[in-house]
């Protein structure tokens, strides 16, 4: 007969998700991953390997999960424009919730890495490119649709957006109010895209 597992993999990789979306790479210590997934470290290293598989695994889990949401939240709505203006607006409102950090994973994890190899931040950027081809289909159904002009261009558009929806997250991290992030989503709203 088989043994149970020890542990539940899929919530110990939700904890070490969590420490490391809160704490980045770097900050986060062998000691403070033993106490967020409440294993020896023996245990960690034969679940995941060393401190930079279990990161890896990390962000594999957040990137498919914002990929998920992005592309539930861009389908909804009664145009192509308005997915986009729930995005912005829904990731304004998500800093209501209780979530390890302001900041979104990817893009602290971008920034923290940016300058140093010896981590490798591939699949950030991998992720980046995924969403942001997300955001060019649906600009070009929207141009498709007559929502937008037909001289405009989708990737550019597609660019600009995930920019705002970037800068979003590091005015977040910055302690800005709710309110403010909130009013700053409306305002790239009318400025970005063309809803009546």
């Amino acid at each position: 007969m088989a043994r149970k597992p020890q542990f539940e993999r899929e919530a110990a990789l939700t904890n070490a998700m969590n420490l490391f979306w809160k704490q980045g790479y770097h900050a986060t210590s062998m000691k403070d991953i033993e106490l967020a997934l409440d294993m020896r470290p023996g245990s960690i290293y034969a679940a995941f390997g060393s401190k930079q598989e279990l990161f890896q695994e990390a962000i594999v889990c957040y990137g498919d999960q914002t990929r998920e949401m992005f592309a539930e939240v861009l389908a909804s709505g009664n145009s192509e424009l308005e997915g986009l203006k729930n995005l912005l607006l829904g990731t304004a409102h998500r800093y209501h919730e209780h979530i390890p950090s302001k900041a979104c994973m990817l893009v602290k994890t971008l920034l923290e890495l940016s300058n140093q190899d010896t981590v490798d931040s591939q699949s950030v950027k991998s992720y980046m490119n995924d969403l942001q081809e997300m955001f060019e289909v649906k600009f070009q159904r929207a141009i498709d649709a007559g929502e937008i002009s037909q001289q405009a261009n989708a990737k550019r558009l597609a660019h600009l957006f995930q920019t705002n929806v970037i800068g979003l997250s590091v005015m977040a991290q910055r302690d800005v109010s709710v309110g403010k992030i909130e009013q700053l989503a409306e305002d790239m709203v009318l400025h970005i895209l063309p809803i009546g």
